[in-house]
């Protein structure tokens, strides 16, 4: 019983991930037909960019996301070319997750499957991995609606003895996406429980598969009695009814009740208070059709309550391109509240379907709420086509911050954009220039303005508001105008925006010692040192030590940014012996001072040790010596002078560590511990031999025996 519960959990999981995966499908059914098997030939362009996407399909590089393979998958699917086809069933056909994702999701799109990808995937299903079955199961169920054939296909693998146990769950498992054939597949799946041979594991994924089709969730032998006794009619037919019912009713309230509009309007939330309770209750294939149909329907209030249905489909991943693009359409609806929810929507949506609407709806709407949603889709989006249309809305005060702020983004991301485009929107936004639009309006101008508009534009980097400061710096960087921002690296809120103009226009040194002449407030003095350290990478490798000299020339830098520049000349590799020899000098004691020996020691190490000079041969020493690696500090120096001046010096700066040094240097050199030396150490008597005097004693033996 143990081992059954926990298969259950486990097929329960298995499912529930299927659901997961589907709910990024679109799942509405096809069309009564499958999608014609019509094929083009492809010009050289399309076959250089058929190319280009069936290696991002296929490509085994894990860097590639879903949705840039799904994207891929996508283009191909819209060819419909012989090889485009060929691409996809090798995506199939590959046994990898991501392509075969990729694949399901960009046919999903379509409003018919493809016939010729059909016998891919049935022959993929037997042995898909665990996290492409649901997605299959999806699709096959829009080949089984469309008259495919395929339900008998997968019902036959689901009930064959013969075949492997993982292949029967799979077959299982899709059944329970079959709601275009609900009694059929619930027969098949009553039917396996109703055999004493069928496996615990396919059984518990059969019930799940029925809990899937019918919302209900009982145990085996429950199955087996709910089926037995289920009368002939179809209660999920009757559910259905009664929905399509109720919506009747609902416009023949409204069309009865026109001359009492608040009564209509009560008798409409009536209906649909009903609506929101009963449409949970209908397979996902079934509410998806009834919302799209409310989506058109003549009460503004229906249609409201359909977007707010829309908008939890679109979060769960349950919409279909259908209930997009009649959202889209919603944008152009009478009702004010209605185009509102629909513009809240649009993120959400796929911007292939709703564009042209989107760009149409900014030159015609007239709500601020539309517009402003309008606007903020639009910075997301980029595209040039809504420069003019938002170039408009400069003038009217209450949209000007969305408009600018979508300009801002366009035009950051289309730098190449004509520059007549540009002198059309600097025109409007020197129209709305005023101290109130500084913040919107002035970086705008300062991205699209001349040399004059800059030069008065210049002043408002002194503005006391640090919002102000801050985004018209922004702004002056991305114009690629440093001098401005270098000039006023004081400023705190100017000071990120200086920095990386500086950096930027970093060439030689004298453009270096500009750059480390910004002293950093607190919060950016990391920044600072990566700024420093990566123009220093630039530089001519042989002036490593003058750009040492510069930077600690400098009262605000430290010497772990002088470490890590050094340090890294050394990594690059290019610099010849005499001068690595000359960086060693400067950088082991800054790597002793912070207490780095270990480090120091590795540097020295690296060097041949026959072009190591006395200075460096101590330095290597007193490194061995710090990391207690005295082994190796031995073999670099063996006389025990130099060690008793290691123990003074390391008496002196690390006194903690003194006690250990001590009793290596006795433990080693002992017997050549003279009374000088031994004095020196703080040694009064030998730790490690007995007494002089008491040995004597001893030798002469006891006087008075």
């Amino acid at each position: 019983m143990t081992a059954t519960m926990a298969n259950r959990r486990t097929t329960s999981a298995r499912m529930n991930f299927r659901i997961v995966l589907a709910a990024c499908l679109c799942t509405m059914c096809a069309g009564p037909v499958l999608g014609d098997t019509f094929h083009r030939s492809l010009t050289t362009e399309e076959q250089q960019r058929l190319q280009r996407q069936a290696v991002i399909l296929l490509e085994p590089d894990q860097q590639i996301g879903l949705q840039e393979r799904t994207n891929a998958a996508d283009a191909l699917v819209r060819m419909r070319s012989l090889e485009s086809t060929a691409a996809l069933n090798d995506a199939l056909r590959s046994g990898r997750v991501e392509p075969i994702l990729a694949v399901l999701m960009a046919e999903a799109q379509q409003p018919n499957p493809s016939p010729d990808l059909l016998p891919a995937l049935l022959a993929l299903l037997p042995n898909a991995p665990d996290a492409t079955v649901g997605s299959i199961g999806v699709l096959l169920a829009r080949y089984a609606a469309a008259g495919s054939g395929c339900f008998e296909t997968v019902s036959t693998l689901a009930l064959d003895g013969n075949r492997p146990l993982e292949a029967r769950r799979n077959a299982t498992e899709v059944l329970g996406a079959f709601h275009a054939h609900p009694m059929p597949s619930i027969r098949v799946l009553v039917s396996m429980l109703e055999l004493d041979a069928t496996p615990p594991p396919l059984a518990d994924t059969a019930m799940s598969a029925l809990a899937t089709l019918t919302g209900r969730t009982m145990d085996r032998e429950e199955w087996i009695r709910w089926w037995s006794d289920l009368d002939a009619s179809d209660r999920s037919e009757l559910l259905r009814t009664s929905i399509d019912a109720l919506h009747r009713t609902t416009v023949a309230f409204d069309h009865r009740l026109q001359q009492a509009d608040s009564e209509a309007s009560l008798a409409s939330q009536r209906m649909i208070r009903a609506y929101a309770d009963l449409l949970p209750l209908l397979p996902l294939e079934v509410q998806q059709q009834k919302v799209l149909e409310l989506l058109d329907d003549s009460l503004a209030a229906v249609r409201n309550f359909a977007v707010y249905r829309v908008s939890f489909m679109l979060g769960d991943g349950h919409d279909t391109p259908e209930l997009q693009v009649a959202v889209g359409r919603l944008l152009t609806d009478p009702d004010t509240l209605t185009r509102r929810r629909a513009a809240g929507l649009l993120k959400q949506l796929n911007r292939v379907e709703i564009d042209d609407i989107v760009l149409t709806r900014l030159e015609l709407e007239e709500d601020e709420e539309v517009l402003k949603s309008i606007l903020d889709y639009l910075a997301t989006q980029r595209t040039t086509a809504a420069i003019d249309p938002a170039r408009r809305l400069l003038g009217v005060p209450e949209l000007r911050e969305s408009a600018a702020q979508t300009l801002r983004a366009i035009l950051l991301e289309h730098p190449e954009l004509d520059p007549e485009v540009r002198r059309r929107i600097a025109r409007d936004a020197r129209t709305a220039l005023a101290p109130s639009t500084w913040q919107s309006i002035a970086p705008l101008l300062v991205l699209t303005g001349n040399e004059d508009d800059l030069r008065s534009l210049e002043v408002i980097l002194d503005n006391p508001d640090p919002v102000v400061r801050a985004t018209v710096a922004n702004a002056f960087l991305q114009r690629g105008r440093h001098g401005a921002l270098v000039a006023r690296a004081s400023d705190e809120q100017i000071y990120p925006f200086a920095l990386i103009a500086a950096r930027r226009d970093v060439m030689d040194l004298p453009t270096l010692r500009t750059l480390l002449t910004l002293a950093p407030p607190p919060d950016h003095a990391d920044a600072w040192a990566d700024s420093v350290a990566e123009a220093t990478e630039i530089q001519e490798p042989t002036r490593i030590l003058e750009i040492d000299d510069m930077i600690g020339a400098v009262p605000h830098s430290n010497d772990q940014l002088r470490i890590r520049i050094l340090n890294a000349s050394l990594s690059r590799g290019v610099l010849d012996e005499s001068m690595q020899l000359r960086i060693l000098k400067r950088l082991i004691p800054m790597l002793l001072e912070q207490d780095s020996p270990a480090a120091a020691l590795t540097l020295i190490q690296g060097i041949d040790e026959r072009l190591l000079y006395e200075q460096l041969l101590d330095m290597k020493f007193i490194s061995a010596i710090r990391a207690t690696l005295y082994d190796d500090a031995a073999g670099i120096h063996d006389d025990p002078d130099m060690w008793i001046r290691a123990y003074q010096d390391t008496l002196a700066s690390r006194p903690e560590s003194a006690s250990d040094l001590l009793q290596e240097i006795v433990r080693r050199y002992n017997e050549q511990l003279d009374a000088e030396r031994r004095a020196t150490l703080g040694l009064v008597d030998d730790p490690l031999m007995p007494d002089d005097d008491t040995s004597e004693t001893d030798e002469a033996g006891d006087p008075g025996s």
